[in-house]
């Protein structure tokens, strides 16, 4: 039976540029490299909140301050079964030293142009494409 996944992700803002991340390949969840949001997915007895605040820092160190949940719904239908998306504001707290992960290969701060010259998967170039169009509102 398939099940649905909720994923959480943030859009973490510093100085007008937003940060993302590129997966590896060896990444258990992608089969290509391509730049993500950073987040993850729920665990047992985990609220949302929770769970994005551990998912940035496992991923990149980071500690975060969550401004708000926005929004935008992706829904990822696949053969283990459909994925559900939420995503959260946030900023950084403290440092901003980002840190390599078994997940991510390198990280990027980037502005709204960026999305033309960069390989993104679907869900995250709507989803950053949602957000800077809100952002300049």
């Amino acid at each position: 039976m398939k099940q649905t996944n909720l994923i959480v992700q943030a859009i973490i803002e510093h100085r007008g540029k937003v940060l993302v991340g590129k997966r590896l390949k060896t990444s258990k969840h992608m089969i290509f490299s391509s730049w993500q949001i950073p987040g993850g997915h729920l665990e047992p007895d985990e609220t949302f909140d929770q769970a994005v605040k551990r998912e940035i820092g496992e991923e990149t160190g980071l500690r975060i301050r969550l401004i708000k949940s926005f929004p935008y719904f992706f829904n990822r239908p696949s053969k283990a079964g459909d994925q559900v998306l939420l995503l959260y504001y946030a900023r950084v707290v403290g440092r901003r030293l980002l840190k390599s992960s078994q997940e991510y290969g390198e990280f990027a701060w980037i502005i709204k142009k960026d999305l033309k010259n960069m390989e993104f998967t679907i869900g995250t170039k709507r989803a950053l494409t949602y957000w800077f169009k809100l952002r300049n509102r």
